[in-house]
């Protein structure tokens, strides 16, 4: 799809919590969360131990500092502890107890560990270093045959500067100068040798390399070239994001503005919205008929359903138009919920071949601008459709809720994320009610979590002064409510 889309970042935050979503045209296309005790781990650099090395498998379980599950590492992906090409036993390359460097490259689910891989890489703004890798590979986002030429010299330069690896050239670099990237280049090598330096006189495991903070990572991978503008909400936010793109990504500084209105930048921009239909098990489709999206362990299940609609000229026509219609809405929630690993679709039952054949042009054809790699397989012999798409985290319907309410037909939310929420309602009251005492009226258990060890303080100086807070066991809980107890007096 070479149309040109109108692309904005937005970025809020409160202690503790950062939030940063991904508009397309006007549509919350991603949302990203990162929090304090659930920071993600995937490009962190451990030197792991060997915790068990299991030949049925033909993987081994590695123990990293911190990390309360071992890591997967599957013979498939300890490519750089191989010296020749040929079948890789994992129980050749690998023994319990042994000390190895890996790479974290999908966040634990469930109670499965981190995935892991042994071929490191180290991530820059314009350029992915591969010491494991000979070859240079550029990004597909990049299309004018003379940039690709030009991008593609350079990494070449900067491999033969450097001796080993090769380099994946990002989308960021196409208004970089040659002299930029081999900067870089040499910085990332530069590291690397310190990587190895590190890791040869450590005796016991330790984490090696820990990924940027969470506003400085989300601006390193999600600011670049094509955005049309980068809004964070409030003074303190903006001159951090200030401060990171005026040291490693001036070019975007001009994009850059702050939101100040009253009412919040993620409710403005409807992302709160799009947050809270990822709980809902049943989204209604524009022009009638549904979707419900069911995940369980092993896969997502999507169902589509017509309803009543009766209003084409045949039930044929009817099935096909509202699968039609329940395409978009199917990839975008794949999409907003990170659903990864096997996806089955059930359309409604078309007779028609050339139908079917329309509606999954038109899946693959939404699916074309989601940034993590989709395969659409194709019609099982059951009439689904059958779909992968890359798992690297928990679903954001997981992260944000404890449990499934069948009786609301959609997700609960849990109460870490109904105190952020509270958080969030605490400072827009505040800049609504400047000099206002607030009141927070919340479950207890939310009361609790507000109250724990550093938090009373983070209240008080995002309301201006402490609130009060009521403990009401009537109050649901991710309904915290927020108001005004005393007025300031003029």
């Amino acid at each position: 799809m070479n149309r040109d889309i109108n692309r904005e970042l937005l970025i809020d935050a409160v202690p503790g919590e950062v939030r940063a979503a991904l508009v397309e045209d006007g549509e919350v296309a991603e949302i990203h969360f990162d929090r304090d005790g659930h920071q993600s781990l995937i490009g962190t650099i451990y030197l792991g131990r060997v915790e068990a090395v299991e030949p049925a498998l033909q993987a081994a379980f590695i123990a990293l500092p911190g990390v309360a599950a071992p890591g997967f590492l599957s013979a498939k992906h300890a490519g750089a502890l191989v010296e020749a090409e040929g079948p890789r036993r994992i129980e050749r390359i690998l023994h319990q107890g042994q000390l190895v460097l890996v790479e974290v490259t999908r966040d634990a689910v469930g109670d499965k560990g981190p995935g892991l891989t042994t071929l490191v890489t180290l991530p820059g703004r314009l350029l992915v270093y591969h010491p494991f890798r000979a070859d240079n590979v550029l990004s597909g986002a990049i299309r004018d045959e003379t940039q690709r030429l030009r991008l593609e010299d350079a990494a070449k330069r900067a491999v033969d500067g450097i001796g080993e690896g090769g380099f994946i050239v990002r989308t960021s670099a196409q208004s970089a100068d040659v002299p930029a990237l081999l900067r870089e280049a040499r910085e990332l090598h530069f590291r690397w040798e310190a990587l190895k330096q590190a890791a040869g006189h450590a005796t016991e495991p330790a984490c090696l390399q820990q990924d940027l903070p969470p506003l400085q990572r989300t601006l390193r991978d999600l600011a670049r070239p094509g955005l049309t503008r980068i809004a964070v909400d409030g003074h303190a936010l903006f001159a951090e994001a200030r401060g990171y793109l005026a040291t490693h990504n001036d070019d975007l500084l001009d994009l850059l503005t702050v939101h100040a209105a009253a009412t919040p930048l993620f409710e403005a921009a409807g992302v709160e919205a799009a947050i809270e239909s990822t709980l809902e098990t049943r989204l209604d489709l524009p022009g009638g008929g549904w979707v419900t999206i069911e995940a369980v362990e092993a896969l997502t299940a999507v169902d589509v359903n017509s309803g009543d609609g009766t209003n084409e000229s045949s039930r044929e026509q009817t099935s096909f138009t509202t699968n039609l219609r329940a395409v978009d809405t199917i990839a975008r929630q794949l999409r907003l919920r990170d659903v990864g690993g096997m996806v089955l679709v059930d359309f409604i039952h078309m007779e028609s071949p050339k139908h079917r054949d329309r509606v999954m042009d038109a899946l693959r054809d939404a699916l074309a601008l989601d940034r993590s790699p989709c395969s659409v397989l194709g019609w099982s012999r059951m009439g689904l459709c059958e779909m992968t798409r890359r798992r690297s985290r928990a679903t954001l319907p997981d992260f944000l809720s404890a449990r499934p309410d069948p009786a609301r037909k959609r997700r609960r939310k849990s109460v870490e994320s109904a105190g952020y929420d509270a958080m969030r309602r605490l400072r827009a009251e505040a800049a609504a009610r400047p000099g206002a005492t607030l009141a927070v009226t919340a479950h207890p258990d939310v009361v609790d979590w507000l109250n724990a060890a550093g938090r009373p303080a983070a209240l008080a100086e995002i309301a201006g002064k402490p609130p009060v807070l009521h403990a009401d066991p009537a109050c649901p809980v991710d309904e915290p409510q927020v108001q005004a107890q005393i007025r300031a007096t003029s």
